[in-house]
């Protein structure tokens, strides 16, 4: 079994936050925005993507609600 690195664990943790704060269908919908707006959740063939380039939880967060 493989390890993961610090930032994929951090996007999940944050992903599960965003969830718990906004809902689910939200979520969805702020993440299916943002992958219109060319924002990458896993890069082809790998396990990061743009969400993995914030430094920190909030940050990531932020990223998912306002695409920015």
């Amino acid at each position: 079994m493989g390890t993961l690195n610090c930032s994929v664990m951090s996007r999940r943790l944050a992903d599960r936050a965003a969830e718990k704060r906004y809902g689910v269908e939200e979520l969805e919908k702020c993440l299916l925005r943002n992958k219109e707006k060319g924002i990458v959740y896993h890069y082809e063939g790998q396990l990061v993507g743009d969400y993995d380039k914030c430094k920190t939880e909030e940050e990531i967060i932020e990223m998912i609600k306002t695409g920015k």
